[in-house]
């Protein structure tokens, strides 16, 4: 059987790959908080189920609502139901699967039956690996519980046994005793082997695994994980020493606006080996770009007579630029702002304004600071 280190590496490489690959967000964190030192740690795996079972139910009853004649098709029905899936989807941090139901409006509110087919495809498939994720992610815990919960006796006892060890000569709780610095090793190990593939589309997320949206309490930060072990001995430069320093500082700060939501995998995605001044281009750009939006929009909710159909255009422009970098806060702040102009209501966009005003100043000086760092980076030489 798999000791107890092995299995929280397992666990600690698959959640963390959660995140990076954009399956679950920061609210899926605040979730899980909830168990620590809760009375009944079941709780989150209770919301799970239920999230899980309403979200097939959902999906079935759009299926069924969208195979009926174009004539017979009730859209306010699917309206409803993609809402309610990405109430609950927001709920417990299911980050693709909400952005799949918010593609997936744009289709019904035409009355588009074809692209709604397509979209319920598209939403159906993110559910899917959703829901085998997180029953992996639950059978990783389980395993690891009920090694967790036993006396240092029966742990022995279960090691050398190969059926499932269960703890049952003893109702007490002792925690068995850790290598921490084994643990930390093949959890480093098996995260760099499921990340290798994002790495490469990444280059500045090479020296920590903290560069990733992942839990902080799960996987300790990479000075600790990577230990100096039977390595040779070598002399840094003052330059190599100080490009290191700075380059552990870039990791930790782009892993910070990871897992505070600021950015997602679209930002990823941009990173571009063979140029890199490609994404310094591009954010400048989106940085200009969206200043000037930003200012117009202000400028049009400040006449007596707004223009709210030239306020949704530059909002929904604005969303779409922000998707793009992977400024993710700001996508959200514009999909938020879309219901106060299309009620048209000026207070309501005002309120909206402020909320993305700040979004993007939040964005803009993080991003400006990750650039400065990487400025500084290539001025010391070669990586």
């Amino acid at each position: 059987m798999e000791t107890i280190t092995e299995l929280r590496a397992q666990l600690h490489a698959h959640l963390a790959s959660m995140y990076a690959t954009g399956v679950v967000d920061a609210y899926f964190q605040e979730l899980q908080a909830l168990d620590e030192g809760s009375a009944a740690p079941g709780y989150v795996a209770e919301v799970i189920d239920i999230f899980l079972n309403d979200g097939d139910s959902i999906l079935r009853d759009i299926d069924g609502l969208l195979n009926q004649p174009l004539a017979e098709v009730d859209f306010h029905k699917v309206d409803a139901m993609v809402q309610q899936l990405k109430g609950s989807s927001s709920t417990v941090g299911a980050k693709k699967v909400k952005l799949a139901c918010m593609d997936f409006q744009q289709f019904y509110t035409a009355k588009n039956k074809k692209q709604c087919l397509m979209a319920l495809a598209v939403l159906k498939s993110d559910f899917c690996e959703l829901r085998n994720k997180l029953q992996t992610l639950m059978q990783l815990e389980q395993q690891v519980a009920s090694l967790d919960t036993m006396c240092g006796q029966c742990y022995k006892a279960a090691l050398a046994r190969t059926d499932a060890a269960t703890c049952r000569c003893c109702n007490h709780r002792a925690r068995v005793a850790m290598a921490d610095a084994a643990t930390r090793e093949l959890a480093h190990d098996a995260a760099q082997q499921q990340w290798s593939v994002l790495q490469r589309k990444a280059p500045c997320v090479q020296a920590s695994v903290t560069c990733t949206p992942l839990l902080s309490s799960c996987i300790p930060p990479a000075a600790s994980l990577c230990p100096p072990t039977n390595s040779v001995p070598v002399i840094a430069s003052p330059a190599m020493s100080s490009a290191a320093a700075l380059r552990k500082q870039l990791n930790t700060y782009v892993g910070h606006m990871y897992a505070t939501g600021i950015l997602d995998g679209y930002y990823q995605q941009l990173q571009s080996p063979e140029d890199e001044g490609f994404v310094t281009e591009v954010i400048n750009i989106f940085l200009h770009d969206a200043d000037r939006m930003l200012n117009d929009i202000t400028t049009l909710l400040n006449l007596p007579v707004v223009d709210f159909e030239m306020v949704g255009e530059l909002v929904h422009q604005l969303k779409g630029c922000s998707s793009s970098v992977g400024a993710r806060k700001v996508y959200l702040a514009c999909v938020h702002f879309r219901q106060f102009y299309e009620a048209k209501s000026k207070e309501g966009c005002l309120m909206a304004l402020n909320v993305l005003r700040d979004e993007f100043y939040d964005v803009r000086d993080k991003l400006q600071t990750v650039m400065q760092l990487e400025q500084q980076i290539a001025a010391l030489g070669p990586k």
